[in-house]
């Protein structure tokens, strides 16, 4: 039986010539057509996170080359773009463009930005950005121009505009990505996580303890006014990214991808899945990772009292057992060497519980996952198949919605698209 669960979710549809944010009004497992409003200008656009802020108005973020319409002007390249959209006020519908006059993140299919209400009518955002000075985009301090930095900014809602509070930069001679934000409970202070190869991520910062041009992973805390308060960097030998980061019961969970070795876990091959859990000073408590031979990531990460919960995709063969995984809990992979969406869930120790693969003989990714008050779990992807766990492909990528129950089996399942394609990157109630 299918759900009447009501969901908005935040895609983007690209066509030939052009593509455009889409934020899906009333979505659910029953409705075949949910309202949707679309927006941005005559070229591309990409929508990347969305939130319902305090007031019921929507907070998107995306990147942009437009100029025109609701995003107004262009500095050059890609732009990030923030837009507030209230439902029947058009009063009240307005955005701004962040960006210098070279890229700014995050146009990759497979990137995300992320952005976060501090307060009421406040907003902060990550970004990465190669601009130095122009446009409304920090100068550098730095000098190593042509390498990205991590884009901190933080906005508040003035009569109809945003005015940017804060605007700071951070990175060194290498390059420089975060992932993820999330305002530490009981501060006004920001966790941001993500991946780094320079030295030291702004002047007095931990040094970089891997080899090489390897990236680590970094979680940076700053405080309101953007500084820098203190960061904590780790991983192993080779490769370490965060991709996503919760906060749960006084602990850190992080995860994302990795490279290296960790005590208790054996390297597959290629990159694999990634989670750790840290006390609040950056002390590691555990470290997991786990996956194929092939390519293994996780996008996303939820905790509650019932456990970890965590989203991605896989490479990785049925034929081809996930390392680190008990017995009995090894993931069924449509293979065909493309993706397949991924879900895990764990105990507060690290102990996995479940994992599960979605998807069909095409490609399958999810990226995004919200935990719900009756303790199922939505998920939010793209798919391009239509077979398998896919009832159907209207063409192109489809984006693509599952309901969960706790052990992750499958409740339901929709992809909806056009004939083009459109993507899911952002989901909640």
């Amino acid at each position: 039986m299918k759900s009447l669960l009501t969901l908005i979710v935040m895609s983007w549809v690209t066509t030939m010539a052009y593509s455009q944010p889409n934020l899906d009004l009333n979505f659910n497992a029953s409705t075949s057509h949910p309202g949707s409003h679309h927006f941005g200008g005559t070229q591309k656009e990409y929508g990347h996170d969305a939130i319902q802020a305090s007031d019921g108005s929507f907070i998107c973020l995306g990147a942009t080359f437009s100029s025109d319409h609701e995003v107004g002007l262009n500095y050059g390249s890609t732009d990030m773009f923030v837009y507030k959209y209230t439902e029947g006020d058009p009063s009240n519908t307005y955005g701004k463009v962040f960006g210098g006059d070279r890229r700014e993140d995050m146009t990759a299919f497979r990137n995300t930005g992320e952005i976060i209400e501090t307060a009421p009518g406040q907003y902060a955002f990550i970004a990465t950005t190669w601009s130095n000075g122009t446009g409304n985009a920090p100068t550098k301090t730095h000098p190593h121009p042509l390498n990205f930095d991590t884009w901190f900014v933080s906005i508040s809602e003035n009569s109809g505009s945003f005015n940017t509070d804060v605007s700071v930069l951070f990175g060194q001679e290498g390059h420089d990505k975060a992932y993820d934000l999330i305002q530490i409970p009981g501060s006004s202070d920001i966790f941001i996580a993500g991946t780094s190869n320079s030295k030291n991520l702004y002047p007095g910062a931990p040094t970089r303890p891997g080899s090489g041009g390897n990236y680590e992973a970094f979680i940076l805390r700053v405080n309101s006014s953007g500084i820098a308060q203190n960061m904590g960097l780790f991983g192993g030998t080779l490769q370490d990214e965060i991709h996503a980061i919760d906060i749960y019961d006084g602990y850190i969970y992080v995860a994302g991808r990795s490279k290296s070795t960790f005590s208790g876990s054996t390297p597959m091959g290629g990159w694999d899945f990634f989670i750790a859990k840290l006390q609040m000073d950056y002390t590691v408590v555990w470290t997991k990772t786990f996956g194929s031979t092939a390519d293994d990531y996780i996008k996303d990460i939820k905790v509650n009292s019932n456990g970890i919960y965590t989203v991605g995709y896989t490479k990785g063969l049925n034929t081809t057992p996930l390392a680190n995984l008990p017995n009995g809990i090894i993931p069924l992979s449509y293979g065909n060497n493309r993706e397949d969406g991924w879900a895990g869930k764990f105990d507060h120790d690290g102990i996995p519980l479940e994992a599960r693969t979605y998807g069909g003989t095409n490609f399958d990714f999810l990226y995004s996952l919200e935990l719900t008050s009756s303790g199922n779990v939505l998920v939010i992807g793209d798919t391009h198949s239509s077979d398998g766990d896919v009832s159907a492909n209207k063409g192109g990528y489809d984006m693509w919605v599952l309901e969960l129950d706790q052990n992750l089996n499958m409740s339901w399942e929709r992809a909806t698209g056009t004939t083009y394609s459109q993507f899911g990157r952002a989901i909640f109630q």
